[in-house]
C-alpha cells in the first residue's frame, strides 16, 4: 500500500497503525505536507502538491492508496477532487485524533469515502435507503 500524507509528518507509530487498520504493510510513504499560501489560488497549489507525490497514472488508478488529508478544509476538499479525478473514485482517508494528555495526534480510523458515496447514491434518486 502507498500512504500519501498531505498533513503534518506521520510518526512511525502512526504508519504502523495504518498498516494494522488496512491489514497490509505500508510499502511506500509519500510525505508532501501542504502549507497553503493565502495569496495564491488554492487549486494551483493543490495540483502542484499532488503532482509532487510523483505517482504515475497506473499507480494512481491501480495502486492501493491511503491518504492523510491536510488540516485546512478548503485544501482537503481540493485534494479529494484532484485525487478523484486521478483515481476514478475516492481514496480511503485517515482520521487523526488528539491523544490526551500527550497532545500528539494518532490514527483514529480509516474513512471509506467511496463506500459513503455509494450508500448515499439512492438519496440522489429520491429513493429511501
Amino acid at each position: 500500500m502507498i500512504l500519501v500524507n498531505f498533513g503534518h509528518p506521520l510518526s512511525a507509530d502512526a504508519v504502523a497503525a495504518v498498516a494494522d487498520l488496512v491489514g497490509e504493510p505500508v510499502e511506500e510513504l509519500r510525505q508532501r505536507p501542504l502549507h497553503m499560501e493565502a495569496a495564491v489560488p488554492f487549486a494551483e497549489q493543490v495540483r502542484t502538491a499532488v503532482d509532487d507525490v510523483q505517482l504515475d497514472a497506473t499507480s494512481w488508478q491501480l495502486g492501493r492508496i491511503v491518504v492523510n488529508l491536510p488540516g485546512l478544509a478548503p485544501a482537503a476538499a481540493l485534494v479529494l477532487a484532484e485525487l478523484h479525478g486521478r483515481i476514478g473514485g475516492f481514496p480511503p482517508v485517515l482520521r487523526m485524533r488528539r491523544d490526551e494528555p500527550y497532545s500528539r495526534y494518532v490514527v483514529a480510523e480509516l474513512l471509506d469515502l467511496q463506500a459513503a458515496r455509494e450508500r448515499s447514491r439512492p438519496t440522489r434518486l429520491g429513493k429511501d435507503l
